[in-house]
């Protein structure tokens, strides 16, 4: 018999099904059994198929957030058209009780226009406070060595899981300005703020650094071990192999795990590199010209990756390049470094 026919039970807001069989369910308000439902998918290791939902309402978030899901039958009690039609266009079967124009929430309202099913999960996320990075603010910043600038007056403002490019032809001060992020060397003026705390004053393990790869090593270091360097809490032997496991997974790097590193391509070491910021649970990636050294088809899958992390993980994340393509790529913020007089 359908599962769909049934009412939902025992105060149920949510029923997930794999064919007749129910997999997953909340009682939760707003959008939360969703996420609830989207974090239990992401961390099965089982593949589901023939995925169907009963929810109590749906507004064109929630629609989102079940087609990303890969749910293809859709029961609401109450349901927007604006809903319906974004089921529709992405070919999800619906079924409802009763119908309505839209859902009387301001989430619905911000989102009456937007079609972008990547951009309507990040705004959620972001809305709902499900996002792993932090906020920063740079302000009139000047940096430079021993108080000589090399470049002065940068300001960024960047929410918590929001991404950016910093864009600056070589010779212009990018890495000085990483050292800095970094808390290497400190600004000659102006302010770095990571969630209203100095530079100088935060735990540096929120910060993960994925630097150019240039140099050509054969040390005998398992990729396995790279990613354990990232751990920085102390976990028994089990759950350790399960969070670098994990983390492989993640950057689709799980097959590397007993590789030598050294012996890596280097689209091949950049995964296994953000593999170990995850490990780590930095809140904050800083990516050095990521596309260096890079054949097109490793290029490619580092921006897909990059993506998806932007997405799904939702880290803060600043990549500094001078890489137009990539750029272009991305389809994120950008922030320009660009010539001064003297």
């Amino acid at each position: 018999m359908d599962p769909l026919t049934h009412d939902l039970q025992n105060g149920d807001t949510l029923n997930i099904f794999e064919k007749n069989h129910l997999i997953f369910k909340s009682s939760g308000n707003w959008l939360n059994p969703l996420f609830e439902a989207d974090e239990f998918f992401k961390s099965s290791t089982q593949v589901y198929e023939d995925l169907s939902a009963h929810d109590t309402a749906g507004g064109k978030a929630a629609a989102a957030l079940m087609i990303r899901m890969g749910i293809k039958r859709v029961k609401f009690n109450l349901v927007s058209d604006l809903a319906a039609d974004l089921l529709e266009k992405n070919g999800i079967e619906l079924l409802y009780d009763r119908k309505v124009d839209k859902l009387k929430c301001m989430t619905e309202d911000a989102l009456k226009d937007e079609g972008n099913l990547n951009n309507i999960y990040s705004f959620l996320r972001i809305k709902s406070g499900r996002v792993s990075g932090l906020p920063i603010d740079i302000k009139n910043l000047s940096i430079g060595y021993n108080k000589k600038v090399v470049f002065r007056n940068l300001n960024l403002n960047l929410k918590a899981g929001e991404c950016v490019v910093i864009q600056g032809e070589n010779g212009i001060g990018k890495t000085t300005l990483i050292r800095t992020l970094l808390g290497e060397i400190p600004p000659v003026n102006g302010s770095i703020k990571i969630e209203d705390k100095n530079i100088s004053q935060i735990d540096k393990g929120i910060i993960g650094y994925i630097k150019q790869e240039k140099e050509k090593q054969n040390f005998p270091t398992s990729v396995r071990e790279v990613v354990q360097m990232g751990v920085r809490e102390k976990l028994n032997k089990k759950d350790l192999a399960m969070l670098v496991d994990t983390s492989l997974r993640k950057c689709r790097a799980q097959s590397l795990i007993d590789r030598n590193y050294y012996t890596l391509s280097g689209g091949e070491k950049q995964r296994v590199s953000i593999a170990r910021t995850i490990a780590q649970k930095a809140k904050i990636l800083i990516f050095d010209e990521p596309t260096s050294f890079l054949d097109q088809n490793s290029e490619k899958e580092l921006v897909e990756l990059l993506q998806s992390l932007g997405t799904n993980q939702m880290p803060t994340i600043i990549c500094v390049t001078h890489d137009p393509i990539l750029i272009k790529r991305l389809n994120w913020k950008v922030c320009k470094m660009e010539r001064q007089d003297a």
